[in-house]
């Protein structure tokens, strides 16, 4: 019969400290290819959403129109065409500055 004492269930040792290790860097490696697939997906699609925005915007102009007369200028349609006018003042900004060199 066991009387107590030090006795561990868990005996620290070079393979056993390999083993979580390894276990470790492959955790630490599927964590990089999923954040890295995330991240393509949510550019591929922000770059759909706003593709069909501006295909909607020049097809379907009813339905910015209505929006406009509905919620006025706190609609989503003033947001989307502001926001498309400074992303696009700022890539001009942007682009004028990378010709200069500064």
């Amino acid at each position: 019969m066991w009387k107590g004492g030090s006795y561990s269930l868990f005996t620290p040792s070079p393979s056993n400290f390999l083993a979580v290790g390894g276990i470790l860097i492959l955790l630490w490696r599927l964590f990089l290819i999923a954040s890295g697939l995330f991240l393509i997906g949510f550019v591929s699609f922000l770059i759909f959403v706003e593709g069909y925005g501006i295909y909607l915007f020049f097809t379907e102009t009813e339905l910015y129109t209505a929006d406009l007369v509905q919620n006025g200028l706190f609609g989503f349609t003033t947001f989307f065409i502001i926001f498309h006018l400074v992303l696009l003042v700022l890539v001009s900004l942007a682009r004028y500055k990378w010709k200069r060199g500064y």
